[in-house]
């Protein structure tokens, strides 16, 4: 498959680590280099919530994010040692202060401020048909 003879390709680019040093992937080609150069501490982050058998990578810890996504992993194939679920991941600064905005979006309300929604779209839009239809 090309994105493993790509990670081969790439494999020079880490020849400078040790081979158990923890290298943390948000993308499976990262991932595959790191496994195929012979890292052996490689958590691969599985950002996508649709589950699809190219996401994970043998030899690595593959990280996902709720537990449908690992039990359709499981599945497919993926071997129990490989995979973990860690929940959703989210940036520190979106709930860093969530007692405060809250207290905000509350006070907003009460004094009959329009609604604002922040409505999450995956990266690749699947949900675009259902926000359509929601804000309609």
């Amino acid at each position: 498959r090309v994105a493993n003879l790509t990670a081969a390709h790439l494999q020079p680019l880490l020849t400078t680590y040790p081979k158990d040093v923890c290298l943390i992937t948000t993308h499976q080609l990262c991932a595959l280099v790191a496994a195929a150069a012979g890292f052996t501490n490689v958590c691969n982050l599985v950002v996508d919530n649709f589950p699809q058998w190219f996401l994970t990578v043998p030899r690595t810890l593959n990280l996902v994010q709720g537990p449908v996504n690992y039990q359709v992993f499981m599945q497919m194939g993926v071997k129990q040692e490989e995979l973990g679920w860690a929940g959703h991941w989210c940036p520190a600064e979106l709930v860093s202060n969530i007692p405060e905005d809250c207290s905000r979006r509350i006070e907003r309300r009460n004094k009959s401020k329009p609604l604002r929604l922040l409505i999450p779209v995956g990266g690749a839009g699947a949900q675009r048909t259902f926000i359509i239809n929601f804000v309609a």
